[in-house]
C-alpha cells in the first residue's frame, strides 16, 4: 500500500516552529550544510572561498546562500575590504535571536538521527528549492 502525500507528510512533519525555520533558513542542501557547519564554528567569520573550500560547493552557489541567510538574519554580513565574511553570532540578549538560536540547536540535534535527517530531506525535496542546489 502506497502513502498519499497526506499519510506521508503526517509521517515526516515536523513540528510548526521547526517547518517555519526550514521554510526560511533550510529549504536548500547547501543551506543545511551552512547551518550545520555555522553552528559547530560560532563567532568565526569566514570568506565565501573559505566556505567553498570547507563544504566542497562552487562559490557562487555558497555565496547566494549566504547572502539570503544573511538577508533573513542568521548571519552577520561584515565587508572586509574588498570581500564578505559572513558569521553566526547571535546575542541571548535579543529575544528574537535568542528563539532563532533555540532553532538552530534543535535543527541541528534533529539531525543527529537517521529518522530527522529523512524528515529534513524530505522537507527540503517537498518545499525547498531545486535538488540542484
Amino acid at each position: 500500500m502506497f502513502l498519499d502525500d497526506d499519510g506521508l507528510h503526517s509521517l515526516m512533519g515536523l513540528d510548526e516552529p521547526m517547518e517555519q525555520f526550514m521554510y526560511r533558513f533550510v529549504n536548500s542542501f547547501i543551506k543545511w550544510e551552512l547551518v550545520n557547519y555555522f553552528h559547530e564554528h560560532p563567532h568565526t567569520p569566514y570568506k565565501i572561498s573559505e566556505l567553498s573550500k570547507a563544504l566542497n560547493r562552487p562559490a557562487d552557489q555558497i555565496k547566494n546562500e549566504l547572502q539570503e541567510l544573511s538577508a533573513e538574519g542568521m548571519l552577520r554580513e561584515i565587508k572586509n575590504g574588498k570581500k564578505f565574511e559572513y558569521n553566526y553570532d547571535l546575542s541571548p540578549d535579543n529575544a528574537k535571536e535568542r528563539r532563532l538560536h533555540d532553532l538552530v540547536n534543535q535543527f541541528v540535534h534533529l539531525c543527529r538521527t537517521r529518522e530527522g535527517r529523512l524528515r529534513v530531506i524530505y522537507k527540503i525535496l517537498k518545499n525547498g528549492k531545486s535538488i540542484s542546489s
